[in-house]
């Protein structure tokens, strides 16, 4: 019941192309047929040509035996080619759903998924998967069909010796089951260490210049060697036991062709079959047993599909909590007035971030958040562009709930820059373009007003230069950079600044400054920093301390009150100084 469960959306998928099904079934059954056919021509060599020294017959058998050989492997050529055909539209049709299920997941999945496992997932799970839904479920249909066929041929040929053929076949099936229920527990362990060693693998290789400036080689390798270890001994012993399976079917076959021969030569001897009947009766035999054991080894073969199915289910049963295609509302224009009201919101549902919070963002205003690491500043933003959703209250765009919007739409009309910028390892054009449809003009423009152009056009291939993995080749303040001309060329009515300007310069900040006073015009504008020397133009600043708003107002008037804000601003204001010196 669980495997019907698990496998029945890949069935759905797998038997979605039913024209390549029935041209690659047609032409498996022909290749399973024509296989009836050669033994057929042994008997003939064997018994009539030989004996008679008949070259007619001769020539007449070699030219059907080679014809039988081209149009058997002819035919599986073909059918290989459509099963192919299916295993790799399967494998797209998955992998694409994965990833689309994963864009749609809220930032609380994200903030607990392991992406080396869900690697894993993407890539080895889904080839697993093609493994099945080409190579092992056709396999198995064309073994049952020559089975079948053999059988059938076998006992009308002789039938007491089909029953000394089949005598030690319920032993294999037996062993077979033994070593499936190993093998199960075995593959489902080997899957989970995959994961882990490829989250340590992925995590260093997407980092590894940090590894190495902050000499964290050691701690990186002693990880490796652990999740490696464990993944090589669970790989050794699956290994093992798949190898003792396959050498108890080699024994029991051995076993069977001994036994054929044996009586078999009797009959010969005593004049109740010829001996090319009896070289025959071996090869069909032969024939018949690989498809058996293939068969017996197939439940074996599934359990890596199962622990596979089970991990990709695993994700795309995962609950969606932010609906994406929610049919909300799409206004023509958006004004960008944000009001929180006595919003709750908790990221374990243990702990509240966030405490009745009570905020308001208007239109054609920067406003700024200000508090100690920790104290919900980057939480309020999240929730605004739905990475979460509220546990209690409510965060209203012009006056309507966020979550009745179309999340599309809401998130387009955002634009966040943040000290974190992520840089993907393509060139600069492309980075600053990221799939919109700008002009050249545009994107120069941006460039100029972000402090970028001068760099850009510096490099040997100017807008046309790679960056590396995550931006490597670009320094810390290029990259905000970067985030900052892309945010220009956005131009979102509603802009949050997320320390934007932390990883630049005196001279750099002064001109960013200057482009974002272009930039906030007519824009709801939301401003964390840290530097709260850069706040001091503010409309409105909300000092935010353990979760709750405790403070509101200018510059000048929180300045006057001496409390929570002028104390983070003094102590900003001292590091400024020492950083200067």
């Amino acid at each position: 019941m669980k495997v019907d469960v698990h496998f029945k959306p890949l069935f759905t998928l797998i038997f979605k192309y039913k024209k390549q099904h029935a041209l690659a079934g047609v032409f498996m059954l022909i290749n399973s047929l024509l296989s009836i056919m050669t033994p057929y021509i042994l008997i003939r060599i064997i018994d009539d040509v030989i004996p008679d020294k008949d070259y007619t017959l001769l020539l007449q058998v070699v030219v059907a035996f080679l014809a039988i050989i081209v149009l058997q492997n002819g035919s599986k050529l073909i059918s290989d080619y459509y099963y192919a055909v299916i295993g790799k539209k399967v494998v797209y049709d998955l992998r694409l759903k994965l990833v689309n299920h994963l864009n749609k997941m809220s930032g609380r999945y994200y903030s607990d998924a392991n992406s080396g496992d869900l690697l894993t997932t993407i890539n080895s799970d889904v080839a697993t998967v093609e493994d099945f839904s080409t190579r092992m479920i056709f396999t198995l249909i064309s073994d049952i069909i020559t089975a079948v066929v053999m059988l059938i041929f076998l006992s009308i040929m002789q039938f007491d010796l089909l029953l000394v053929s089949v005598a030690l076949q319920p032993l294999m099936f037996i062993l077979q089951r033994r070593y499936n229920q190993k093998i199960h527990s075995i593959v489902t362990r080997l899957r989970n260490h995959h994961g882990l060693y490829v989250s340590v693998v992925e995590e260093y290789l997407s980092s590894m210049l940090t590894f190495t400036l902050q000499n964290a080689k050691k701690l990186f390798f002693r990880k490796y060697y652990q999740s490696a270890r464990s993944f090589y001994e669970e790989g050794v012993k699956l290994q093992f036991h798949l190898s003792a399976s396959m050498l108890s079917s080699n024994i029991i076959s051995g076993f069977i062709t001994i036994s054929i021969l044996s009586y078999g030569g009797y009959k010969v001897m005593i004049g109740a079959m010829t001996v090319g009947v009896l070289v025959a009766f071996n090869t069909y035999t032969q024939q018949l047993l690989n498809p058996i054991f293939r068969i017996a080894h197939f439940k074996m073969n599934i359990q890596q599909t199962i622990v596979a199915m089970e991990k990709i289910m695993a994700v795309l049963d995962e609950p969606i909590d932010i609906q994406h295609d929610n049919g909300g509302i799409k206004p023509m224009v958006l004004k960008g007035d944000i009001e929180f009201h006595n919003v709750n919101f908790s990221y374990n549902d243990q702990v509240e971030t966030l405490k009745e919070i009570n905020l308001s963002f208007a239109s054609n205003t920067v406003s700024a958040l200000v508090g100690t690491s920790g104290s919900g500043k980057t939480t309020v933003t999240s929730l605004i562009y739905r990475l979460w959703d509220v546990d209690h209250g409510h965060i209203l765009l012009d006056g309507i709930d966020i979550r009745e919007y179309n999340l599309h739409y809401l998130r387009k009309n955002i634009s966040i820059v943040s000290q974190d910028t992520f840089i993907f390892n393509d060139t600069i054009l492309n980075n600053l373009r990221l799939a919109a449809d700008l002009s050249m003009d545009e994107i120069i423009a941006a460039a100029q007003a972000a402090d970028i152009y001068d760099f850009i056009m510096s490099l040997p291939a100017r807008f046309d230069s790679k960056v590396g993995q995550n931006g490597v080749m670009l320094s810390g303040g290029q990259k905000q950079k970067i985030s900052i001309a892309r945010a220009i060329l956005r131009d979102a009515p509603i802009i949050i600044l997320d320390e934007a300007t932390s990883s630049l310069d005196t001279l750099s900040e002064q001109t960013v400054q200057s482009a974002f006073q272009m930039l906030f015009t007519g824009k709801t504008v939301i401003i964390i920093a840290h530097r709260l020397s850069t706040i001091e133009q503010a409309d409105i600043i909300y000092a935010i301390q353990d979760g709750r708003v405790v403070e509101c107002g200018t510059h000048r008037q929180l300045m006057a009150q001496q409390s929570v804000y002028y104390r983070l601003y003094t102590s900003s204001a001292e590091v400024d100084t020492v950083k200067s010196m």
